[in-house]
């Protein structure tokens, strides 16, 4: 699976949670596409989550300059609702996506 295919999952998840998931909530879309994007990944995946570079990329960096991975409730935490957290999370992986991938010149072409 691409980066951008991965893409197209995120956003269609997220536009229509309660359709690929039990009840919708923020925790189980990011167990949904987090599953997605593992299973799809190459063996030698060098982290334990197919989001950790994206959660990364959201996260501050510290007194060092160094960024780790936020979890799935640091989040969830920046937002009012669950709702609000699944449709910021696809927005934020649309921006990830066009500032890593197509800048970086990562972007896989079909």
């Amino acid at each position: 699976m691409t980066e951008e295919e991965i893409l197209e999952v995120i956003e269609a998840v997220c536009k229509r949670p309660k359709l690929y998931t039990w009840d919708g909530s923020f925790f189980e879309v990011i167990s949904f596409i987090d599953g997605c994007g593992t299973a799809s990944a190459d063996i030698g995946m060098p982290f334990h989550s197919a989001l950790t570079p994206f959660l990364t990329w959201l996260a501050e960096p510290d007194d060092q300059g160094r960024k780790l991975a936020i979890s799935g409730h640091e989040l969830r935490n920046r937002f009012s609702s669950d709702e609000e957290a699944i449709l910021e999370f696809a927005a934020s992986y649309r921006k990830y996506f066009e500032d890593v991938m197509v800048s970086d010149g990562r972007r896989e072409d079909k």
